[in-house]
């Protein structure tokens, strides 16, 4: 079976459904380029493993006076980090 790269629509509608999150598109693509590589093009367990961390780090950070969860850039270039180390 020969899959093919995860794209950007496929993070966000991911992480929508896994979550609940709604990541505009400047998020879902920092999520994305960790895919970028030629050791991880395109894979899925990467972008799997930066939500596991993005996941954490929203939680630390804890909900809004709206009860939503704000993702911001700083907190998905993270969690790229972690999820690429294997944190």
């Amino acid at each position: 079976v020969k899959f093919k790269p995860i794209e950007i629509g496929d993070v966000i509608s991911y992480v929508s459904k896994t979550t609940g999150l709604k990541l505009n598109s400047k998020i879902a693509t920092i999520l994305h380029k960790a895919t970028d590589g030629k050791s991880h093009a395109g894979n899925f367990r990467v972008v799997k493993r930066a939500l596991y961390s993005l996941i954490q780090i929203a939680n630390a950070e804890g909900p809004d006076s709206n009860g939503s969860y704000t993702i911001t850039e700083e907190m998905a270039k993270l969690a790229v980090k972690n999820g690429l180390s294997g944190r």
